[in-house]
């Protein structure tokens, strides 16, 4: 059984959702990947979209089961802040004659990578402290 429903998304426009599926526009989170999705209206059907600028990949709305309502769409994954927060430093420790070139984020092992998520680094250089508590104060008070 199908029920139509109009999300924020969709007040001029009818699409039929399978029951028990949130209303369009609706945040999602993937339940085994983690990846944010939305529900969409595309040629008059419901898609759950990957919310990356610019995919071509749509997911069947029947698999929305397989997704979780994501309550704080806008808030990064845990993972994210860190991230951001170590390519700013290391992109400060490649021009900065002083410091020593960093590697790339996907080439550190598990155990560095924790340290920057779970917050446990510290810098002897004040100049790389400042950044990295100034980027995760901005990501933190503009990701609500």
């Amino acid at each position: 059984m199908y029920l139509i429903k109009r999300g924020p998304m969709s007040d001029n426009n009818k699409v039929i959702l399978p029951n028990g599926c949130p209303s369009l526009g609706t945040y999602l989170r993937n339940n085994s990947t983690g990846d944010l999705a939305r529900i969409v209206e595309k040629d008059g059907k419901a898609f759950i979209k990957p919310d990356i600028p610019g995919s071509p990949v749509y997911y069947n709305i029947q698999e929305f089961k397989n997704w979780t309502i994501e309550l704080k769409p806008k808030r990064l994954p845990p993972g994210s802040f860190a991230r951001v927060a170590y390519e700013a430093d290391r992109a400060l420790c490649e021009i900065h004659p002083d410091l020593k070139k960093q590697p790339e984020w996907l080439s550190l092992d598990a155990n560095k990578k924790a340290s920057w998520i779970e917050a446990r680094v510290s810098f002897q250089n004040v100049l790389r402290q400042e950044l990295y508590n100034a980027v995760i104060k901005a990501l933190e008070v503009n990701s609500e």
